[in-house]
């Protein structure tokens, strides 16, 4: 009998992560977004299709925006087969073309990628806190709002990273608008970051929405999911959402 290398299962098979492994997420992702689909040195990226003067300089993959492995294996409660049959439940919905975006792929200056300053202790790869600071980055870099500290506003080392990859997000030209071409809107509310833990059940239409505003009581605790399995209802719920709206965005252009 094989045994897995990861600790889930999907329909029997041993899990393998498709942004690394999955050529289909790829040539998914060219399609909807109106990318380039590459491979390169035995990787997959995305690029961009525009002309020369104006093509993006750097290779771009994707990053899996719903619950983490990692991170359910520590804070599902149960016994192990019944973690491991949630995981590879949320898994089967947010491994979809609506549970990806994609960030550059270059390091600069050796330092973390978005991807990587999202994962590991920090943020525990919260969407949520990755848009907050996002929303934050455009206001400050390249809206230029006075009004706004000039500090990050919840994860310093990812809006760093937000700095680094400065040129990428000017393509965007501001925060709605980079909302708008990855089709995330379902990720907000009345143009706010909806909070995905604490009491937010986005299915019962009740939401917490994350503060605009520096918060001094911040800790790693803070960004902790307290309920995890909550964390996982609404993401699971908003990216069934977010494919159902690229896919028939996708059905819309194909039968013009």
């Amino acid at each position: 009998e094989k045994i897995c290398l990861v600790k889930a299962t999907i329909c029997g098979k041993c899990y393998r992560d498709p942004d690394r492994y999955s050529s289909k997420l790829y040539e998914d992702m060219s399609k909807v977004f109106n990318l380039k689909n590459i491979k390169r040195n035995g990787k997959f990226y995305l690029t961009s299709k525009e002309t020369d003067e104006e093509e993006i300089k750097y290779d771009m993959s994707t990053d899996y925006i719903g619950p983490s492995r990692y991170w359910a294996l520590k804070f599902l409660s149960g016994d192990i087969s019944q973690i491991e049959n949630t995981i590879g439940d949320f898994l089967l919905v947010t491994r979809t073309i609506g549970g990806h975006v994609f960030w550059p792929a270059h390091r600069v200056d050796n330092k973390n990628t978005i991807n990587q300053a999202r994962g590991g202790n920090g943020i525990y790869d919260r969407f949520d806190i990755t848009l907050a600071e996002l929303k934050h980055y455009f206001k400050i870099k390249i809206e230029c709002d006075e009004n706004k500290t000039k500090e990050y506003l919840f994860y310093k080392p990812l809006y760093e990273a937000f700095i680094r990859y400065d040129s990428f997000f000017r393509r965007y030209k501001n925060f709605n608008n980079f909302i708008c071409c990855m089709k995330l809107g379902m990720f907000l509310h009345k143009d706010k970051v909806i909070n995905l833990v604490d009491t937010t059940n986005i299915e019962e239409g009740k939401y917490v929405i994350l503060k605009d505003e520096k918060t001094k009581t911040i800790n790693n605790d803070f960004f902790k999911p307290k309920d995890y399995e909550n964390y996982i209802k609404n993401c699971k719920y908003l990216t069934l959402k977010r494919t159902k709206l690229i896919l028939e965005e996708v059905n819309r252009e194909e039968n013009k």
